[in-house]
């Protein structure tokens, strides 16, 4: 499965998230292999489907991607990390209010 691939590639990162602005940086821990320009990130709210939001994250450099969320309400929110093919899956929890950086693996 896709979340077994990202394992095997050893890909993982942190996300940081900035509840004033919006903004969303992820930090991976090596490059990507191939040619990844974008990375799309699915929100979402454990209880409250109409909250959840996909944001696409543009390239900063080989391992930094960046995009801007919507202000998150309180919630223990499920984050889904996936290139446009959807070739492999990392994920974590961001916890509203109270944390600005979630680990991705």
């Amino acid at each position: 499965d896709s979340a077994a691939r990202a394992k095997a590639l050893g890909i993982a990162g942190s996300l940081d998230y900035d509840a004033d602005t919006g903004a969303v940086t992820l930090a991976l821990e090596k490059p990507l292999p191939g040619d990844k320009s974008a990375l799309s990130l699915q929100v979402t709210h454990p209880t409250l489907p109409d909250q959840d939001q996909s944001i696409r994250l543009s390239r900063l450099d080989d391992a930094r991607f960046a995009g801007r969320l919507e202000p998150l309400g309180p919630g223990n929110w499920k984050l889904a990390l996936r290139p446009a093919d959807r070739a492999w899956r990392v994920e974590g929890r961001l916890l509203q209010p109270g944390s600005n950086e979630a680990r991705l693996d």
